[in-house]
């Protein structure tokens, strides 16, 4: 995949997590059980969520995430055996996305698409001209690098928040739970 968001796939999360261990254990060590025992944790949970994400997406009435935002979503949807149609671009502007925007448009009439996929942080510009152009629904996603302040004052996890994309994803494509 071409996408750089490895994290978005729980398995190379566990990665990520084990190698801030055993940076963490290096720096102090005094304290490589805490680390251990939160690694174990996580791991335990990664797997728990891929397990979530394997039932939650097995029966759904579409299997076609249609998303305006940059491109996240690749290590996410191959892992789950989703298509994802994106209208990537993180400028969003330009002549070449008005294009790609008549095209998305034309896919999501021809495919019956109900729902469409975008980033919380991003204007919902491109995505309110997609969805009163089609009347489909739109539906948060959260690529994990920006955090909101609210959420951020709130503590919100990695975990919480995929489990939010699990939630938008079940919703926008009709999946039996």
């Amino acid at each position: 995949s071409d996408d750089p968001h490895v994290w978005m796939d729980f398995q190379n999360a566990k990665k990520i997590a084990r190698a801030i261990a055993f940076a963490l254990e290096q720096k102090d060590p005094n304290h490589k059980t805490a680390y251990e025992q939160n690694l174990q944790a996580f791991e335990q949970e990664m797997d728990a969520l891929d397990q979530s994400f394997q039932t939650g997406l097995a029966s759904c009435q579409s299997r076609e995430v249609v998303h305006v935002g940059h491109l996240a979503f690749r290590n996410l949807t191959d892992r789950y055996g989703l298509s994802l149609s994106a209208l990537a671009g993180s400028s969003h502007d330009g002549e070449n996305s008005v294009r790609q925007l008549a095209e998305l448009i034309k896919f999501i009439k021809k495919n019956h698409i109900r729902a469409i996929f975008t980033e919380e942080t991003l204007s919902p510009r491109l995505s309110a001209a997609v969805a009163a152009e089609t009347g489909v629904e739109v539906l948060p996603l959260y690529t994990v690098e920006h955090v909101s302040k609210k959420d951020f004052d709130q503590g919100v996890t990695y975990g919480e928040l995929m489990r939010r994309n699990l939630e938008s994803l079940q919703r926008g494509l009709s999946c039996q739970a």
